[in-house]
């Protein structure tokens, strides 16, 4: 089993363990619905205290999301910047939610390598997918990205690795072609415009 699937089901354990103790102080007794509803708005103000520092982190995730990649660039490298001038707070993600991956900077890189591949930047895409790796060799997203990387690069046996390397470590459940097919129909509708 992969440290990806170990992951998902010690998170969803966890959660269901949270969820079957608090019912159980309330069917008990030993907790009435106010305080329950008061320690909820606490971990929730807590958690929005905790992300403060990550905000740069979060908002270039939003931006990528948006296909916003010059902006979303700009924020993780503000973040990556942040990392180094303080360097604790790449410890606040273990506050969060992560089936791949814990490292912080890790999961910068591995964006800014996705971001220079849709800005056709493929030399720099790779430095940052493998300081990725290099950062969580056990990540599968950098893999991933390497084999979209290989494709554009018309080395499909080194995708094909990639790829696999990505499934092995728990990110995707596509067959090698179904991939190949998306990435190429992808590529296909953002150059589409271009004459």
């Amino acid at each position: 089993m992969s440290k990806t699937a170990l992951r998902k089901y010690g998170y969803i354990a966890l959660l269901c363990a949270i969820i079957a103790f608090v019912f159980w102080l309330h069917a008990t007794g030993r907790i009435s619905s106010t305080s329950m509803l008061g320690s909820a708005l606490g971990v929730l103000v807590l958690g929005r205290i905790i992300n403060y520092p990550l905000r740069h982190f979060f908002k270039g995730l939003a931006a990528f999301r948006q296909q916003q990649w010059e902006r979303s660039e700009g924020l993780f490298i503000a973040f990556l910047e942040d990392l180094e001038r303080r360097p604790w707070i790449r410890y606040l993600n273990y506050w969060n939610y992560n089936a791949y991956t814990h490292s912080l900077e890790a999961m910068a890189m591995n964006n800014l390598g996705a971001i220079a591949t849709h800005k056709n930047q493929l030399a720099e895409a790779e430095s940052f997918l493998q300081k990725s790796l290099a950062l969580d060799p056990l990540y599968p997203k950098p893999y991933y990205n390497l084999a979209v990387l290989a494709i554009r690069q018309k080395k499909m046996e080194m995708a094909k690795s990639y790829f696999e390397k990505s499934r092995e470590l728990g990110f995707s459940n596509d067959s090698f072609d179904q991939f190949m097919t998306k990435v190429q129909t992808a590529y296909a509708e953002v150059n589409s415009g271009l004459d």
